[in-house]
C-alpha cells in the first residue's frame, strides 16, 4: 500500500509451464518493480482462491521447502549467459543464487548478497516485497538494460508459471539467453561498503576428559581473526582473511579408505567458497577437465609427522592470510586471482621412559597464488579461458620435509567453449601443463605415487629416474555435444594426462599416464504422455587406455529415468566392464588383470514438492572372481509444522573385494615372472551401516 507502488506498470501476462506448456494459469499475478539511486525494488501480489492452503514453511536460507516461491533472475551484464536471482518464498524465507553458465540449473549458492525481503499471507493471496541494493550486483554501465525472468512456483498443486516461459522441447538449449528486458534503469549509485568481520573463539578441554599422563592436553586453546570485503571500482570485489575462522565449518564425513588414492572433500569454508566459481572453473565446467585449483590445498593438514608416546600435531596448517579479486570488466573478460601464506607447523613427541619431548617441523611455510581468466566472445556467449597456478615452500635445512615435498610447481592451461546454434551445438577443449621442482627424493615420491606410479617393472614405455629433481607433463582433451532437442542429445570426448602430468600441489588429480575417450547418447521426450511426464533413456561408453596403449577400464552403460505425472520419479542403470588390465592394482608392480562384472542401480523417489518427501534406493555389484557389493539406503523429511522439519536417511552397504592389496615381498631368484618380487592380495570383507537424523526449528526467516 505504499502509495510508490501505484505508478509503477505491474507485469500480469505470465505463462503456465507446469503441469501444461503453454496454458494460462489458473491463478493471477502481480509484479512490479521500481527503483532509486541506491537499489531496486519488487513488489508483488500472488492470488489463490484458497489463502489458508497457501504452505508458510519456515527454513534456513537457501532453503528448499513446500511453500510458494517468487523468484527474479537479472542477467545484468545483459550477456545472455549469466544471472543473479533472488527468491522469497510464502514463508519469508530468502535465497540467491548465481548461474554462471546459461542453466537454470547451474545454481552456485555461495552467492550471499546482502538484500531484504519481506512476505505475508493475507485473504487473497500472498504478498512479497524485496530491496535488492545495486551494490550487491555487477553490471557495466551506469544506464542500464538488463535480461529479466520471472518464476512462481505452487509446489502444492504442482504448478510453475514464468513471465518468458521457456519450453522444455526446446531447439536451442539456455535459460537466460531467453530473459526479457528490463530497461530504463539510469544514473544508478554503484559505490561498495565495506564488510569487516572479525572474531575471536576458543576450545576447553574438561579436566575429566584430560590424561594426566599426556603433557599435550591442552586446557584452554584461543584464537581470532577478521575477513575483510570491500568493492574494488564498481567491476571487482575484494576478499582477505588474516587467519580465518572455520570453526563453525560442517566436519567431514568419517570414511576407512584401503584404495591407493585420496579422498576428495567439499570445500565448505566460507572464505573459499564465496565467490570461488572463477578461481575453481566451476563457471566454466567441461566434462574431465583438471582441477587446477582444489581449495582445501590451502590450509591441509600437515604431510610430515613424528614418534612418541603422545604425539601432539595440528590437524590443519595455519592460514596467516590470504586475499583473492574476484569479478567482471565492461569488456566481459572475468577476472580471478587469489595469493594465500601458510605457516610453518612444528609437530612435538613425548617419550614417556626419558621425559624428553622432541620438536620436528611436519609443515613448511608455503605461498599459494592462482590467476584465472575468461573472455566472451561473439553473439552466442563462447568463451576462451586461461589458468597459471604457483607454489612455493621454503624448507629450510635439506633432508627434512624435502625428501617428502616438492619446492616448486607451477600449472597452467587454456580452455575454450566455442557455442553455435545459441547452445544446441558446442565444442569444448582445454591445454595444460605442469612442472615441479625439489630435492631428488621428494621428486622421487613423486614418480613413485599412485596418481602414476613410474617405477612399474613391466612399463618399458615409461622413463623412471630415481635422481631427477623436476617433472613435467601435459594434458590436452576435445569434446563436441547437442544440448538441445525434444528426443535425442549427444557427446563424445577424448582427453589425454601425459605420465608427467601432476598438479597436486594445489590442485587436484587422481591419475596421470591416461588416454580417456567417453561418448553418450540420450533419448528422451520432454513432453508429457499419459502415463508419465517425462523420460530419458541413455546409453554411454567410457574407457581408458595408459601410454602403453594397456586397457585400464571400458565401461558400457544404460540408464533409464522416468517421471510419471504425480511427480513421482523412477530410474534403473546396468553397466558391464570387461576384463581389463590395471596398472594400480600392485602398487607400483605389474600389470593384473581385472575380472569383467556387472552393476545394476535402481531408486524410487516421491513428490520433491510435497509436505513430505522420501526417496528409496539400491545399488548391486559382482564380477566373476567372487566380487560383490550391495547397498539399500532412504530418505524422509517431514513438516510436521511451519517451522519445524525432521529427516533421517538411513544407509546399509556391504562389499566383498577380492583382490585388496596387503603389501609387497621381494623374494629375490625364483620369481622373474613378477620381477623378483611377489604381491599378496586377500579377500575383504567390509559392512557399514549408519545414519544421520536432523531436526531443524526456524526462529525466523533470517
Amino acid at each position: 500500500d505504499d502509495p510508490a507502488w501505484a505508478g509503477a506498470v505491474p507485469i500480469t501476462d505470465f505463462v503456465e509451464k507446469l503441469p501444461v506448456e503453454g496454458a494460462e494459469p489458473r491463478v493471477k499475478t502481480e509484479v512490479r518493480i521500481l527503483y532509486d539511486n541506491q537499489a531496486i525494488y519488487i513488489g508483488a501480489h500472488l492470488f489463490r482462491p484458497d489463502p489458508n492452503r497457501i504452505p508458510r514453511a519456515v527454513t534456513r536460507r537457501d532453503g528448499a521447502s513446500n511453500a510458494e516461491t517468487l523468484v527474479l533472475s537479472f542477467d545484468t551484464y545483459l550477456d545472455r549467459r549469466t544471472a543473479y536471482s533472488f527468491s522469497i518464498s510464502s514463508g519469508g524465507v530468502r535465497s540467491d543464487y548465481y548461474h554462471g553458465q546459461d542453466s537454470q540449473t547451474d545454481r552456485q549458492f555461495e552467492f550471499d548478497p546482502i538484500w531484504t525481503a519481506r512476505a505475508r499471507v493475507d485473504a487473497t493471496g500472498w504478498t512479497a516485497e524485496m530491496r535488492i541494493p545495486f551494490s550487491q550486483l555487477r553490471f557495466g554501465a551506469r544506464d542500464q538494460a538488463w535480461g529479466l525472468e520471472i518464476e512462481r512456483s505452487i509446489p502444492d498443486q504442482n504448478v510453475d508459471i514464468y513471465w518468458v516461459m521457456i519450453p522444455k522441447a526446446n531447439d536451442q538449449s539456455g535459460w537466460s539467453s531467453f530473459f526479457g528486458r528490463l530497461g530504463g534503469i539510469q544514473g544508478v549509485n554503484t559505490a561498495r561498503g565495506v564488510e569487516l568481520v572479525p572474531y575471536t573463539a576458543g576450545d576447553l578441554t574438561l579436566p575429566g576428559n584430560r590424561d594426566p599422563a599426556n603433557p599435550f592436553d591442552q586446557k584452554f586453546v584461543g584464537r581470532a581473526g577478521a575477513d575483510l570485503k570491500a568493492g574494488v571500482g564498481n567491476k571487482l570485489t575484494l576478499n582477505a582473511t588474516v587467519n580465518p575462522d572455520f570453526g563453525q565449518v560442517e566436519a567431514d564425513p568419517a570414511e576407512v579408505n584401503l584404495t591407493a588414492f585420496e579422498t576428495v572433500f567439499d570445500e565448505k569454508r566460507p572464505f573459499f567458497v564465496e565467490g570461488n566459481e572463477i578461481l575453481t572453473g566451476r563457471a566454466q565446467s567441461f566434462l574431465g577437465r583438471p582441477t587446477y585449483f582444489y581449495t582445501r590445498r590451502v590450509g591441509a593438514s600437515p604431510h610430515g609427522g613424528i614418534l612418541g608416546d603422545f604425539v601432539d600435531l595440528p590437524r590443519n596448517t595455519t592460514i596467516l592470510g590470504a586475499a583473492k579479486v574476484t569479478g567482471r570488466l565492461p569488456s566481459r573478460l572475468s577476472v580471478g586471482l587469489l595469493a594465500s601464506v601458510t605457516a610453518r607447523e612444528w609437530g612435538r613427541g613425548y617419550d614417556s621412559i626419558t621425559g624428553m619431548i622432541s620438536r620436528v617441523p611436519v609443515e613448511a611455510p608455503a605461498g599459494f597464488g592462482v590467476l584465472r581468466l575468461q573472455q566472451e566472445v561473439g553473439h552466442s556467449q563462447s568463451t576462451l579461458g586461461m589458468v597459471l597456478t604457483g607454489v612455493h615452500r621454503g624448507f629450510g635445512s635439506p633432508g627434512g620435509l624435502d625428501t617428502l615435498l616438492d619446492r616448486n610447481a607451477v600449472t597452467g592451461g587454456v580452455d575454450w567453449r566455442l557455442r553455435f546454434q545459441e547452445g544446441k551445438y558446442e565444442l569444448t577443449g582445454w591445454a595444460g601443463f605442469s612442472r615441479v621442482d625439489g630435492d631428488a627424493r621428494g621428486i622421487d615420491r613423486l614418480q613413485r605415487a599412485s596418481t602414476r606410479y613410474l617405477q612399474r617393472p613391466d612399463a618399458t614405455y615409461l622413463d623412471y629416474n630415481p635422481f631427477r629433481t623436476s617433472l613435467s607433463g601435459y594434458t590436452a582433451s576435445v569434446r563436441a555435444d547437442k544440448n538441445a532437442g525434444r528426443y535425442t542429445l549427444w557427446g563424445i570426448q577424448l582427453g589425454v594426462k601425459s605420465p608427467g602430468f601432476e598438479i597436486n600441489d594445489i590442485g587436484q588429480q587422481t591419475r596421470a599416464d591416461a588416454i580417456d575417450f567417453n561418448a553418450d547418447l540420450q533419448i528422451r521426450d520432454t513432453k508429457p504422455h499419459k502415463l508419465f511426464r517425462f523420460f530419458n533413456i541413455g546409453h554411454s561408453v567410457v574407457g581408458q587406455w595408459d601410454f602403453g596403449l594397456e586397457r585400464q577400464f571400458l565401461r558400457l552403460g544404460q540408464n533409464s529415468n522416468l517421471t510419471f505425472n504425480n511427480f513421482w520419479g523412477l530410474g534403473f542403470r546396468a553397466i558391464y566392464s570387461p576384463r581389463t588390465m590395471s596398472n594400480t592394482l600392485t602398487r607400483g608392480g605389474p600389470y593384473m588383470e581385472t575380472p569383467h562384472g556387472w552393476s545394476f542401480g535402481a531408486n524410487l523417489s516421491g513428490n520433491p514438492f510435497a509436505q513430505t518427501t522420501w526417496n528409496l534406493a539400491g545399488t548391486y555389484q559382482t564380477d566373476e572372481l567372487g566380487g560383490s557389493a550391495r547397498s539399500v539406503s532412504a530418505g524422509i523429511t517431514t513438516r510436521p509444522a511451519a517451522r519445524w522439519e525432521a529427516s533421517v536417511t538411513p544407509r546399509y552397504a556391504r562389499s566383498t573385494n577380492p583382490r585388496q592389496y596387503i603389501r609387497t615381498v621381494t623374494l629375490g631368484s625364483g620369481s622373474a615372472i613378477t620381477f623378483g618380487s611377489r604381491y599378496l592380495f586377500a579377500f575383504i570383507e567390509q559392512s557399514t551401516i549408519s545414519a544421520q537424523f536432523r531436526l531443524n526449528y526456524a526462529f525466523t526467516p533470517s
